[in-house]
């Protein structure tokens, strides 16, 4: 069975093969087609740089109001496959700069671009460690303001992650 066949394949393959079975359902049904969409125009209008492998998973940066540091991890496998990010954004997670990270790795996958893997001296390894303690200084959250926002008036939670389910279609 494919899960066999996977079990012995290097992290990195893993990654990318869970990328690549990602839907674009997959990814409504984890940030919703509103952020969805913005994370999309996020991705086509080039806001996504310096994207490579961490030990966790995908880490980027992405421009909006500010320049964002965003980690995106996939956990399982198949219909199991649970998308998790951390981002320094006022929304810490699911947001559009967590989208159009992972749009950018799953074009950079079909382009057969080599994506680099993150040194273990990358400040922004740090950064996310940090986050991912409760570091995050929330003091600004309230200049989160990027100029195509203005509906955003959702809470959302600091961490988020939804699991794949089958197409009903």
């Amino acid at each position: 069975d494919s899960f066999t066949k996977k079990k012995g394949r290097c992290p990195l393959k893993n990654l990318e093969e869970n990328v690549k079975e990602l839907t674009w359902n997959d990814l409504e049904n984890w940030a919703g087609s509103r952020i969805l969409t913005r994370g999309e125009d996020y991705f086509k209008r080039g806001r996504v740089t310096n994207l490579r492998i961490a030990p966790r998973g995908i880490i980027a940066n992405v421009s909006g109001t500010d320049e964002y540091t965003t980690l995106v991890t996939i956990h399982g496998q198949g219909q199991q496959k649970t998308i998790v990010s951390d981002c320094t954004c006022p929304y810490g997670s699911g947001c559009k700069h967590a989208v159009a990270t992972l749009l950018a790795f799953s074009h950079a996958i079909k382009e057969n671009r080599k994506i680099p893997m993150a040194q273990s001296t990358d400040p922004d390894i740090k950064r996310m460690e940090d986050l991912d303690d409760g570091e995050y200084d929330e003091e600004h959250e309230d200049e989160y303001d990027d100029s195509n926002d203005s509906g955003d008036t959702q809470t959302r939670p600091k961490k988020s992650s939804a699991k794949s389910t089958p197409d009903s279609d």
